[in-house]
């Protein structure tokens, strides 16, 4: 049978041709590569001189290179192999002055490498060794050497997963004089000032992430230099300061809490000895260093009500500090540090809803309620006073307290003012007021640096993977017959194939391990131990939906359906991303591990190939409209049928991230293409194990489970009609 030209150009795939390529390279460098010192230093990076690293680093650069020439060189395409492709076969090209050596040192631990907030700490440290090593002695120096071009023909085939797996768990090279990756997370964390306690109770610093500051404000608060009169029951010196019509009452300063109750008129009051908590009481007694900080306010003012219809009185409080003159001024004579006040108003309003000192609506007026419920009173009244910064010593004077005048809320911005026999009735009502207690809002200056406010300390963590060897593949042929590109490509492609798989069980195993958690967005509750050191930088999210395509689809016409159930689904798809970033605090996180650039994370749709094409709305290239990039996966396992996925990643990442979803780490291993006998018989084996573990760094997930998007699309579809 004749066989017709082909004019047709296609480039040669021949793996064998690459070998030969990579063999003779190999012969041809001679020493400058096949150097038994040059394979030592790239086992030992660490404890190599900043020269020697630079050395070993450009003829790993110029190896890489050299490699991709020869594939070249061979008729091979490589337009779609990666920089971490290349950088797998450039490792074992660098063994090829000591394969032993590198199949040993593949078996150890050691280095560190640290790349910005992220450190890839691979297990450094003497002797700490998680498995057993495998033997080499089945292989002398010549086998392993001969099969040094299959080996990197095999990494640099393997070291990469489908687009599904390699945009959620991207691969990052841990090369062997490293036992698996230790990555590290770095944060500023925030907390008060502790004294360990004398009776060995166990210690707490309550240390919060600075980050979470962005989303939880009262992180950052801090009130340690704010004078708060401290109460102390049944010493009589100490309760004169205080107001008798006012019980005292629990208040909360930093870790301490105490009684607390408002002063006294009339009374001079040392408010810096007065305000000295037991955290200051631990720390030394305030002395003449202390002085008070000129911004010296009138808080609040205590007004007794009396109701002479029915008998009672009642105590309720006035908040004036944000009044006009309710701030001490500096006085015009005197000592420069002395200060007055010269508070007046007639703008207190008394309502029948206005509660009592306790918190609670107060009965005494319930005069105000019913039908004259809509009815408020401006009272009116002064307080003046005089302080001394040096010293601390504040007073305030109550002066008589009326009613200036009653006006009722129409309800429709209006009101009218409330005269003759009513106003006469109102008067008569609550004809006894008076002032009874104050607040100041005061603060030390610190100027002798008594207090430490809030402590910041940065604090690392670490967690360890090691690479576990995988399952072995084997391609077998008879000694008689001549390698071919299927002998070097199957293993390969079971490899890549494996490691995809491998991706899937990691991605449905993490949804599940998160839903296992009862995950809170409450800031002041401790972040649960899950999976993924991002942990430390975000709050751990996790929602899980069923999406009935039909359940929320709203169409009458058939041209429109396609574009309606993409409308619907990526609707849903916004909603949870959206909440999922706010809620996580994902953004504080990223503008703190990339300096403030501004930089927006990526969201990773990942479902099946049905699925996906209902992803993009039409005429929007942007599937999540605003803020996102996006990118949509798809995956023929039959796993992720009916299934979407959705998760944060940053595009570009050298390595590990904490704020990606996850990676998958992948160690060059040496491959082998010897004879052996079994059996009886001698065979040409060639067998590729993989040495690769997937790893889950940032907590934050979304999984949506489709259902009936065939007959929403394909089908009559009911319309929610109901008559008006």
């Amino acid at each position: 049978m004749s066989k017709p030209l082909d004019i047709r150009q296609t480039p040669n795939e021949d793996l064998s041709a690459v070998a030969k390529n990579i063999a003779t390279g190999i012969a041809q460098a001679g020493n400058a590569l096949a150097n038994k010192d040059l394979t030592e230093g790239f086992l030992s990076l660490e404890s190599l001189s900043t020269d020697r690293y630079q050395e070993v680093n450009r003829t790993f650069g110029t190896v890489a290179a050299d490699l991709k020439k020869w594939y070249e060189d061979a008729g091979i395409s490589v337009e779609n192999i990666s920089d971490t492709q290349w950088r797998a076969g450039a490792a074992i090209l660098m063994a090829a002055g000591d394969p032993v050596a590198y199949h040993t040192a593949a078996r150890n631990t050691a280095a560190r490498e640290k790349t910005g907030f992220v450190t890839v700490n691979h297990f450094g440290g003497g002797g700490f060794d998680m498995r057993h090593n495998v033997s080499a002695e089945a292989y002398d120096a010549r086998e392993l050497e001969k099969a040094i071009p299959f080996s990197v023909i095999a990494n640099v085939g393997a070291a990469r997963q489908d687009e599904f797996c390699e945009t959620l768990f991207p691969t990052v090279i841990v090369t062997p004089d490293m036992a698996g990756l230790a990555i590290s997370v770095s944060r500023v964390m925030v907390f008060n000032e502790l004294r360990h306690d004398l009776t060995g109770k166990a210690a707490d610093f309550h240390r919060r992430n600075l980050l979470e500051a962005t989303i939880d404000a009262s992180i950052l608060t801090n009130d340690s230099t704010k004078c708060v009169p401290v109460y102390i029951t049944g010493n009589a010196a100490n309760n004169a300061s205080f107001s008798a019509a006012v019980a005292a009452s629990n208040t909360k300063q930093g870790n301490d809490t105490f009684l607390t109750a408002p002063l006294a008129f009339g009374r001079d009051i040392d408010i810096i000895g007065l305000s000295q908590p037991p955290a200051i009481q631990a720390s030394g007694v305030l002395d003449q260093t202390d002085q008070l900080d000129q911004r010296l306010t009138l808080s609040k003012l205590y007004v007794q009500v009396t109701s002479t219809a029915g008998a009672t009185t009642d105590v309720i409080p006035f908040d004036v500090s944000r009044s006009p003159r309710a701030q001490f001024l500096k006085s015009q004579e005197g000592y420069d540090r002395e200060m007055v006040l010269a508070f007046q108003t007639n703008n207190l309003v008394l309502r029948g809803t206005s509660k009592n000192a306790a918190g609670a609506v107060s009965p005494t007026l319930s005069y105000l309620t019913g039908a004259r419920a809509s009815w408020f009173i401006r009272l009116k009244t002064a307080v003046p006073g005089d302080a001394n910064l040096e010293t601390g010593n504040i007073k305030a004077h109550a002066t008589a307290v009326t009613i200036d005048s009653a006006w009722i809320d129409n309800g429709d911005n209006t009101v009218t003012q409330v005269t003759g026999a009513d106003l006469t009735a109102l008067q008569a009502e609550f004809a006894t007021l008076s002032l009874v207690g104050w607040d100041a809002r005061a603060y030390r200056s610190n100027l002798n640096r008594r207090n430490k406010g809030l402590q910041l300390t940065t604090v690392s963590q670490n967690e360890l993977h090691v690479m576990p060897l995988g399952t072995p593949f084997t391609s077998t042929t008879p000694i008689t017959a001549t390698n071919s590109t299927t002998d070097l490509a199957a293993p390969i492609t079971a490899v890549r194939i494996q490691a995809s798989n491998a991706g899937v069980t990691k991605l449905l195993d993490y949804m599940d391990h998160l839903r296992s958690y009862v995950i809170s967005t409450d800031r002041a509750t401790p972040t649960p131990d899950v999976e993924g050191i991002g942990r430390l930088l975000v709050r751990p999210f996790f929602e899980r939906k069923p999406l009935d395509v039909t359940a929320i689809l709203n169409t009458i016409k058939s041209q429109d359906r396609s574009a309606d159930v993409a409308a619907a689904i990526v609707n849903k798809i916004r909603e949870v991303v959206y909440r999922a970033y706010r809620d996580s605090g994902y953004q504080a996180a990223l503008d703190a591990i990339s300096a403030g650039t501004g930089e927006r994370p990526t969201v990773v749709i990942a479902t099946d190939p049905v699925i996906a094409k209902y992803l993009v709305v039409p005429g929007d290239t942007r599937t999540l409209s605003i803020g996102f990039d996006s990118k949509v996966v798809t995956s023929t396992d039959t796993r992720v049928y009916g299934k979407i996925f959705l998760a944060f990643v940053r595009p570009g990442q050298t390595g590990p991230d904490p704020l990606s979803f996850g990676c998958m780490g992948y160690m060059p291993e040496l491959a082998t293409n010897v004879q052996m006998s079994r059996n009886g018989q001698m065979s040409q084996e060639a067998m590729v194990q993989a040495r690769f573990l997937h790893i889950n760094t940032c907590p934050i997930g979304m999984v949506f489970d489709v259902d009936n998007l065939g007959p929403a699309v394909a089908d009559n579809v009911a319309i929610n009609m109901h008559t008006v």
